[in-house]
């Protein structure tokens, strides 16, 4: 499996809600996991069409829950094996990541210019534990611009 800090997760379509396993403010990279609502198999043809490395893949279909239900990241912690607190949830939706928070799991916010225009941009930033901001357009997506890259740099992965 290629190393996912080497791909540029700024595109839109790359951008899926990931859970990361971490330890209080500092990233220890064990594995990303693809946690979406829809089928298995639509999120799969997504993931690879994109060309997103992941470690596990828990859609609502497996789940048999959907998010931004509470009880569906509640449930990806425990097939995990892990504590709420000791996972983070990244994602491009701020509905997402107020049900993650409200169980507990660290949350990072990254922000795309296709998703989320009625928020209140300073009320999500409080809400998350890391924000990382767009700052290209539409047409001009790069690893400058942030996302999960950034995400790494900050988190030092």
């Amino acid at each position: 499996m290629s190393d996912p800090r080497s791909r540029d997760f700024g595109e839109p379509l790359t951008c899926k809600p990931l859970m990361i396993r971490a330890s209080s403010t500092h990233l220890s990279h064990t594995g990303s996991i693809v946690l979406a609502n829809g089928t298995a198999r639509l999120q799969i043809d997504i993931t690879k069409s994109a060309g997103v490395d992941f470690d596990l893949l828990l859609s609502s279909e497996l789940l048999g829950l959907t998010k931004p239900d509470p009880r569906a990241y509640r449930r990806a912690t425990e097939l995990l094996k892990l504590q709420p607190e000791e996972c983070m949830m990244v994602a491009a939706h701020a509905y997402d990541l107020r049900a993650a928070k409200e169980i507990g799991m660290q949350t990072a916010y990254i922000q795309r210019w296709t998703e989320d225009p009625q928020e209140d941009m300073t009320k999500v930033k409080g809400e998350n534990d890391i924000f990382i901001e767009f700052s290209g357009d539409q047409h001009t997506v790069s690893k400058a611009h942030g996302g999960l890259l950034k995400l790494a740099e900050l988190l030092g992965a």
